[in-house]
C-alpha cells in the first residue's frame, strides 16, 4: 500500500489508527474527504472517541483538513453528530 497508495481507501477506525501510528501514514498526507458511513452508531461512544482522535490526527498530517462528510439514514440527534463530524474548531459546520 505504501509503494501504490490507492485513490480510495476503505478501513475501519481501528485500521485507521494502525496506518496512522505506522510509516504509511505518508500515504495519507493528500486526503481531501473523509466519508465516515453509519456515523450516528460511531458517535458518543468509545469507539467514536477513538475515530474522533484519529480523525485529528489525520488533520495534522494534512496540508488542509479533509472535508468530513457523515451518512447515516438517522442523524439524530443531530446536535451530537455535529459535534462528532465537526472536529476542534468547526463544530457544527455542513449539517443540515
Amino acid at each position: 500500500m505504501s509503494a501504490t497508495p490507492p485513490d480510495i481507501l476503505i478501513t475501519t477506525p481501528e485500521s485507521l489508527y494502525l496506518i496512522l501510528t505506522s510509516q504509511a501514514s505518508e500515504i495519507l498526507r493528500g486526503v481531501e474527504h473523509v466519508i465516515i458511513d453509519e456515523v450516528h452508531a460511531v458517535a458518543g461512544t468509545k469507539r467514536g472517541a477513538h475515530l474522533a482522535l484519529s480523525l485529528e490526527r489525520l488533520e495534522k498530517l494534512t496540508a488542509r483538513p479533509p472535508q468530513r462528510i457523515g451518512l447515516s439514514a438517522t442523524q439524530r440527534p443531530v446536535e451530537t453528530i455535529a459535534r462528532f463530524l465537526g472536529a476542534s474548531g468547526r463544530a457544527g459546520q455542513g449539517v443540515a
